[in-house]
């Protein structure tokens, strides 16, 4: 597909409800428990044809399309919040949440009052932002993301490509999970920096979260490492989550 029909087909996805939901676990060190779900949404063509999120997200946010997509995702994470309730499953979801949802002011004020009016599902929902979106957000994001905590929402930054980290902010604004890529972990040039980072972010009760593993020899090195979470192809790939009702 090229960008016009990729664009065309999420637009037609979104009238006929066709973006699809899917669920990946992230799990405990060295146990491999499922403790979370990390939420990731994908379109679906009418042809059954998927549209991953690195073909469409770019173009989507260029169309202004983002806000609404995440809109959706955070209403599923709500019901999906609900269902393990129901069935008494201690577990809790990963929703990435962009710069563009964040300012959206009518639907952030909404959500909020939702959240407000079931206080119990605020601990099982952590809101996921890239390291990029968080600095080009500036204060304005950070503003939101106080209302959000005060709340008793906790944060994760993924994306990080720069090791230099503004521990004392990320505290101090409830980021409480930091994503690293499994490919940065184990770059033998930075090692000791990794390492010296899971301390400081350990010190400040930040949990560090190794992504994309995909073999029993990366998690051996990882574990050499100390790690305490984990999340990749080797745990179980994302898996389509079934609509409510």
């Amino acid at each position: 597909m090229n960008d016009a029909r990729v664009l065309d087909t999420v637009r037609d996805a979104l009238r006929a409800d066709r973006i699809d939901i899917y669920l990946q676990p992230i799990v405990s060190l060295p146990q491999r428990k499922h403790r979370f779900y990390e939420v990731f949404s994908r379109v679906r063509a009418a042809d059954g044809q998927q549209i991953m999120p690195d073909r469409y997200l770019a173009i989507a946010g260029r169309e202004g399309l983002i806000a609404t997509i995440d809109n959706l995702l955070l209403v599923r994470c709500i019901q999906l919040i609900r269902e393990t309730e129901r069935r008494q499953h201690a577990i809790g979801f990963f929703s990435n949440i962009s710069a563009a949802t964040l300012s959206d002011a009518e639907f952030m004020k909404h959500f909020l009052k939702m959240m407000a009016q079931n206080q119990a599902l605020v601990p099982k929902l952590v809101f996921e932002l890239g390291q990029a979106d968080l600095r080009a957000g500036g204060a304005v994001t950070m503003g939101i993301l106080q209302q959000l905590a005060r709340l008793g929402f906790h944060f994760s930054m993924d994306q990080v490509t720069d090791l230099d980290l503004d521990i004392e902010s990320l505290q101090r604004h409830e980021f409480r999970y930091v994503k690293l890529d499994r490919a940065l972990v184990l770059d033998p040039a930075l090692t000791d920096r990794v390492i010296d980072l899971r301390r400081r972010l350990g010190a400040e009760g930040i949990d560090l979260i190794v992504e994309k593993i995909e073999t029993e020899t990366q998690l051996v090195e990882i574990l050499d490492i100390g790690f305490d979470f984990g999340q990749g192809f080797l745990f179980g790939e994302p898996r389509l989550s079934r609509k409510p009702g």
